[in-house]
């Protein structure tokens, strides 16, 4: 481990600390009881100390080829404990939040209907009422009965249609010209992702700002343009190249496809999960489950790229007609799961060094007890759930994690700090000398009482001598 300060200084306080624990021993009469369990709290103390430092050392120096800066992010998002759903949804961000935000259409429609909603069937129906180029779109896509009400059947069929496949279609090729193409346009850039439209409006206005007098309607024009594109991508109308499993090769596939294999991975996810309650032993289900995981998070990750590639080649192109430079996208909020690595890290090097110099050593031994308790309540080696990453063994129910605690909670019942620490000084300067007072009344005390009952057992013998 990459340390800032020399080995030697290491070699030094290891050395220190056993010196200082056989040295505390002699002074307790060389009990077994005080060894064992002092070595038990400078090696716990030693074990936090040096993992928060690590933790420390690679916050402040960054990502690097050789290790990566520490987070529990991922501790936290696969976990399944009984606590695991509380500490993802305070400090873990959801996986989904930017597919919704910068994929998802409003109201995420599913078919044609769902798009266009109630008016926009009342004007489709007026335009196959009436002879056109409509009312012969429709007809493709509808087999109208012989008779009357073939409008109405034409509708019913229409809207009913997937996006994900005919629907997409039926919405890119309506004629032009017509009220349904007026509708349609608006009901696409109405359903235009939420995220994606706060971008187009953070950036949209600061690069028409900049620009020249001449070229402000241009890049309005080009802005507008950009944002019917996504729009038109993110309901259906047009597809882009992608991996798709069990396809060696990429594939043009459109979001509402994509966005139906996802939900079909998640399923598969729970479908797992479902099954490996039933079986309580360790079982291929976990790497199933695994697999499943990592195929729902590619599809989830390649989705978000694609969107953020858009935005991205909207804004840079938009810049570039203008002439000016690309602006910054916006600074995002600070993250909590951020504050609780910071606070994490310190904690374990801060209670570890109390536990070596036995300084307010209960109170660090039950928050490193208390830390390691939640450690275990958010992952715990249940035979139904799979193992934390890096564990070693196969713990069922008792892990490691649960067995530093308890030892802790050891150190906590007793004062260890006193027989080895600087709470023995402390403990020295507050009560040393009210306690020699007491023990010398105590002895004065009970001579007094000795003189007493030898007086009155002198006096007895004397009367019954008598």
């Amino acid at each position: 481990m990459d340390l800032p300060f020399p080995l030697q200084v290491i070699y030094a306080g290891l050395a220190g600390s056993l010196l200082a624990l056989i040295v505390a021993t002699i002074q307790q009469k060389w009990q077994l009881r005080v060894f064992f369990i002092l070595a038990l709290r400078l090696a716990i103390g030693w074990h936090f100390l040096f993992e928060g430092m690590n933790k420390v050392r690679s916050y402040y120096t960054g990502e690097t080829l050789t290790s990566k800066v520490f987070t529990s992010e991922p501790y936290f998002r696969e976990s399944e404990g009984p606590i695991a759903d509380l500490m993802r949804k305070q400090y873990v961000e959801d996986p989904e939040a930017k597919l919704n935000a910068l994929v998802v259409p409003v109201g995420a429609p599913k078919t044609v209907g769902e798009l266009l909603g109630s008016d926009g069937e009342t004007t489709l129906k007026s335009d196959f009422d009436k002879p056109g180029p409509a009312r012969d779109y429709g007809r493709l896509f509808a087999a109208a009965p012989a008779g009357g009400g073939e409008a109405a059947f034409t509708v019913k069929t229409i809207v009913a249609l997937p996006l994900n496949g005919a629907g997409g279609r039926f919405l890119w090729d309506y004629p032009v010209k017509t009220p349904g193409r007026t509708l349609i346009d608006d009901k696409i850039l109405a359903a235009l992702p939420v995220g994606a439209k706060e971008r187009f409006d953070d950036f949209g206005p600061k690069i028409v700002e900049a620009a020249s007098a001449g070229k402000k309607e241009l890049i309005g024009k080009l802005l507008e343009k950009n944002i019917r594109d996504y729009a038109e991508w993110s309901v259906g109308l047009t597809a882009k190249e992608s991996k798709k499993k069990y396809v060696s090769m990429d594939v043009a596939q459109s979001v509402p496809a994509r966005l139906a294999d996802y939900a079909n991975r998640q399923k598969e996810v729970e479908d797992f999960k479902a099954r490996r309650k039933l079986d309580l032993g360790r079982s291929t289900l976990f790497a199933d489950l695994a697999s499943a995981k990592a195929d729902a998070a590619a599809v989830r990750t390649a989705l978000v790229k694609d969107a953020e590639e858009m935005l991205k080649d909207a804004k840079t192109n938009a810049a570039k007609e203008a002439g000016v430079d690309v602006p910054e996208d916006p600074k995002p909020p600070a993250s909590k799961i951020a504050d609780l690595d910071f606070m994490t890290m310190w904690m374990l090097t801060i209670c570890g060094a109390f536990l070596i110099v036995g300084f307010a050593t209960r109170i660090a031994a039950c928050i490193c007890a208390g830390f390691l308790a939640m450690t275990y309540l958010t992952y715990p080696s249940f035979p139904w759930l799979p193992n934390p990453p890096g564990t070693e063994g196969n713990p069922v129910f008792i892990n490691k994690n649960l067995i530093e605690a308890f030892s802790l909670l050891v150190i906590a019942v007793h004062p260890t700090g006193t027989w080895m620490g600087i709470d023995g000084f402390v403990h020295y300067l507050v009560f040393g000398r009210k306690t020699k007072k007491f023990e010398s009344k105590n002895i004065v005390s009970q001579r007094a009482e000795s003189v007493s009952d030898g007086l009155d057992k002198t006096t007895s013998l004397t009367i019954s001598a008598r």
